[in-house]
């Protein structure tokens, strides 16, 4: 399995350079060396999406260091995006869809992630004191976020990268088959994507490798192709 503790937006790059240097994927190469010389000028602009369950929060706190940042339950997050930049203090802000912008206790993040209401909030805003924000902001957000078109395209115009996060016990729905299609290929281009496949630990040893060749298998008729990436729930989760 690839180890990916611990994880930073840069060696992320390095680990998707590794992959198409053996695989031989020329597009693919200059797509990362794009990205990081785009990065020597500006931040990279991540977003890490996936359906509810499927481990981006806990993607999130593994990138960022710090396993209490965003809270990790079983029960189902209301599908409202979260923005997470460096700040020299964490700070913390709910955006209504009417504009409003209200300043919320760091202490209540958890409360304020899990009881959001997306009929009312536009987004979550989070400022934290995080070296790799120093390069590197972050979005999240649902794929049952129930987005027109329109809205997904724009959210994609204005990223650099995305990590599409799946659940190793339940991959490739219908939701994730048709954003691959409908937009990762068609709009960033796969060659930007990582496809990180969560929980794969918790997956019979057996039956790991047929996962893997699952999802390439969806990815086969695609020229250009993304990174996967294995992630074990015990890496996700901060344990030894």
């Amino acid at each position: 399995m690839t180890s990916v503790s611990p994880v930073t937006a840069s060696s992320i790059l390095e680990e998707i350079e590794t992959i198409a240097l053996e695989l031989n994927e020329n597009e693919l190469l200059e797509s990362v060396r794009a990205i990081r010389d785009h990065n020597q000028a500006a931040k990279l602009r991540l977003l890490v999406v996936g359906a509810t369950g499927s481990g981006r929060s806990a993607l999130v706190n593994l990138l960022l260091g710090d396993a209490g940042l965003l809270p990790r339950s079983p029960v189902p997050k209301p599908a409202v995006g979260v923005e997470i930049r460096h700040g020299e203090q964490t700070e913390v802000t709910r955006v209504g869809k009417d504009g409003t912008s209200l300043a919320v206790a760091p202490d209540q993040i958890r409360s304020l992630i899990m009881n959001a209401d997306a009929a009312r909030d536009e987004r979550v805003e989070i400022h934290v004191p995080c070296d790799v924000l120093r390069t590197c902001d972050v979005r999240i957000e649902s794929l049952e976020a129930g987005y027109a078109a329109g809205k997904w395209r724009n959210v994609l115009a204005a990223i650099d990268y995305v990590a599409l996060v799946l659940n190793a016990g339940a991959l490739l729905s219908e939701a994730e088959r048709g954003f691959i299609r409908e937009y990762l290929a068609t709009d960033i281009g796969l060659e930007r994507v990582a496809i990180v496949i969560n929980q794969m630990d918790l997956v019979p040893e057996e039956e790991r490798s047929s996962l893997v060749d699952l999802v390439r298998t969806f990815l086969g008729p695609y020229q250009s192709q993304p990174a996967i990436i294995e992630l074990a729930a015990r890496d996700a989760s901060f344990e030894d």
